[in-house]
């Protein structure tokens, strides 16, 4: 796969509610794919992107969360960034979480299909409270077991809420 096909990508994904446009930061030498996601797709999209190329070529560089308190629906994003070994292409693949109240943030992990994934969603983990579903060893990684136990009894993320300026958690009121 030498050039991205964003309608092809549309199409072959279309099960998965996936919105695909090019990344406004895209290199034309080397372009870049963002596709947008439900969290509960986002596991499978990862997989079928991993196994579309040669499997070796398509790799995990990056992965990180946004927190879009202030977007409409409000959630967290966990977004992943894929690419090419030899820079063909690129993927970023934002898995949307929407608030729920009645339970803790989760995705899928991923770390069954690239390995560096297991400290990556460690960190996610300890700094936004989201977990990883099948992640083998989730646990915090940076700021250990004490300091997230002191910092929120209920178990939820901490998060600014909306239009104020201290932390307060995501359990609810």
């Amino acid at each position: 796969m030498s050039a991205l096909d964003l309608e092809a990508l549309r199409a072959t994904h279309a099960d998965l509610d996936v919105h695909v446009s090019a990344s406004p930061t895209s290199d034309p030498d080397s372009p870049e794919a963002r596709m947008r996601v439900p969290g509960d797709h986002a596991r499978t999209l990862l997989e079928r992107l991993r196994g579309e190329a040669d499997a070796p070529s398509v790799r995990l560089l990056d992965l990180t969360v946004v927190d879009r308190l202030d977007a409409s629906p409000a959630g967290f994003e966990v977004i992943y960034r894929l690419g090419s070994r030899v820079g063909e292409f690129a993927y970023r693949v934002h898995g949307f979480i929407q608030d729920s109240a009645d339970d803790n943030p989760s995705i899928g992990s991923v770390s069954a299909l690239w390995p560096s994934a297991l400290w990556l969603e460690r960190e996610a983990f300890d700094l936004f409270g989201i977990g990883f579903r099948g992640h083998p060893e989730l646990r915090p990684l940076l700021l250990g077991a004490d300091l997230g136990a002191d910092a929120d009894l209920n178990g939820a993320p901490l998060r600014k809420s909306a239009g104020q300026d201290q932390l307060s958690s995501g359990a609810g009121p």
